[in-house]
Formats: C-alpha cells, sequence, structure tokens
C-alpha cells in the first residue's frame, strides 16, 4: 500500500506541465489506493488465478502454472536510417523494470488493467527508488521490483527475475502477436513468448499494452530513438 502511496506522491509533484492524462491518473490512484488500504501489491499466490483474455492469442500451454505478475515499465528502441518521411522506424530492443502485482492480478484483475496507465505516467528511471523508498518506510520486506526486462546480445528479449533473491530467468523468442485491442497505432502489440533459455520460465504473456508505438515514419527522426511504454507481463512455467 505504501508503495502506492509514494507513486502518488511522485507524480504529484513530478507533473509541472498540464497533462490532458492526469485527471485520469488521479481517479485510477484514489480507487487503487482505496482497495488496498488492507491489502498489499505484491507477494500474493496465484495458484487460483487465470490468464485475463488475450486476444488472438494461444493459451499457455498444459502442465504450465502462473508464478508472476508484473507491470512492465521502461522504453521501446527503434531506429531510423535516414529522416524520410517513406521511411519506417525499425524496432531495435526494449528495456523495462519490472514491477510485482501479483495481488492485483489475483485479486481484481480490472484494476490491474487500469493501473498500467497510472505505472507509465511514472519515470522508468525513478521506479527503483521509489520501490527502495517504499520498503524503507515499510516494514514489509517484500520485494516490489521483481527484475528487469531487457533484449541480449542475440536480439532475444530476455526477463531476469532474480533480483527478488529467486533463480528464475528466461531469453524467449515471439511466439504469436495480436493487435492491441484500443488505440493499435499508439499501443504495441500484445505477445506470447516462449522459452530459448533460462530457468524456471517458459511462457511468456505481453498484456494491456500502453504506449510504446513508433511514429508512422522517420521525418526528423535519423537514429536510435526511444518510446515510453508500460504493459503487464504475465510468466508461466
Amino acid at each position: 500500500m505504501l508503495f502506492i502511496n509514494v507513486l502518488l506522491f511522485y507524480l504529484a509533484i513530478l507533473r509541472a506541465e498540464a497533462s490532458p492524462a492526469l485527471p485520469y491518473i488521479a481517479t485510477m490512484f484514489s480507487q487503487i489506493s482505496q482497495y488496498l488500504n488492507n491489502v498489499h501489491l505484491s507477494n500474493c499466490p496465484l495458484a487460483k488465478t487465470n490468464l485475463p483474455s488475450h486476444g488472438s492469442l494461444p493459451g499457455p500451454s498444459p502442465g504450465l502454472s502462473l508464478k508472476y505478475v508484473t507491470i512492465g515499465r521502461g522504453t521501446q528502441s527503434y531506429t531510423c536510417q535516414d529522416d524520410s518521411s517513406t521511411t519506417v522506424p525499425k524496432s531495435v530492443s526494449a528495456v523495462a523494470t519490472l514491477v510485482d502485482v501479483s495481488c492485483l492480478a489475483a485479486s481484481n484483475p480490472t484494476l490491474l488493467h487500469n493501473f498500467t496507465p497510472v505505472v507509465k505516467e511514472v519515470q522508468s528511471e525513478a521506479l527503483p527508488f521509489l520501490a527502495v523508498l517504499g520498503s524503507q518506510l515499510s516494514s514489509s520486506a517484500t520485494k516490489f521490483i521483481l527484475g528487469k526486462h531487457q533484449f541480449n546480445a542475440a536480439g532475444q528479449p530476455t526477463f531476469d527475475l532474480r533480483l527478488a533473491g529467486g533463480s528464475d530467468w528466461v531469453a524467449s523468442k515471439r511466439a504469436a502477436s495480436s493487435d492491441a485491442p484500443d488505440r493499435s497505432t499508439v499501443n504495441v502489440p500484445w505477445l506470447k513468448l516462449t522459452s530459448v533459455s533460462g530457468n524456471g520460465i517458459k511462457e511468456v504473456y505481453r498484456l494491456h499494452t500502453v504506449g510504446g508505438q513508433p511514429p508512422a515514419n522517420c521525418q526528423k527522426r535519423k537514429g536510435t530513438f526511444q518510446v515510453d511504454y508500460a504493459a503487464e507481463y504475465w510468466f508461466y512455467g
């Protein structure tokens, strides 16, 4: 609960300029804060939690169990070979901090889906600081930041969940993709990823994406650039 309040305080002092998203964010923070007054955000069992509606993506493979639910907050990286209006940006990588939201997934998935846009409004560089601050102010030893998502040298999406003291990690490949149901020109697609190598994780779903799509062309965009995004990541093993 304290982590939510720290995020709320951070957003209140961060945004100097007006933003059309702020009223929505304030409303969602109010709802989340009220709901979580006596509930933890993270470290909840997921044995009875099912994958939410996932578009046209295939479901989890038989025999796998849900192990983690996180929100990833970071950036999608793109590159443009030139600054022509006829050239399309090419996706090259991504990086994100993975925040444990297992309690929301287990008890109120609708609220979880609404929480993702809130997390996107927080600068990704600030998440570790906010998590540490929340932990210092709380008597709980719960780890809010489970790990990190990035691409390895082979260009494979990797998810390292060992930050919280476990041993699970995975290098993956895309198995299926589905356009985001809403505002697909803004939000990156939903994905099912499968393990290439790793420990403990066999499949990963990227759902309820917010942001991350590049501009339609490379005009005035020569070189590499980043686009902010947030998404739910559901891990099976």
